[in-house]
């Protein structure tokens, strides 16, 4: 019983850690993406 717990914990944290990893790229994706807008923004208004 005590290897199930353990077994449930990493897949926890694995599954926590995949999450986590999805979720900064999906960040960094809309932080460039917010990027290129403003400077769209800043080249059509001279």
């Amino acid at each position: 019983m005590n290897n199930y717990l353990v077994a449930a914990y990493a897949v926890i944290w694995i599954v926590l850690l995949a999450y986590v990893f999805v979720l900064n790229r999906k960040c960094r994706k809309l932080t460039e993406e917010l990027r290129s807008l403003r400077e769209q923004i800043e080249n059509r208004n001279p």
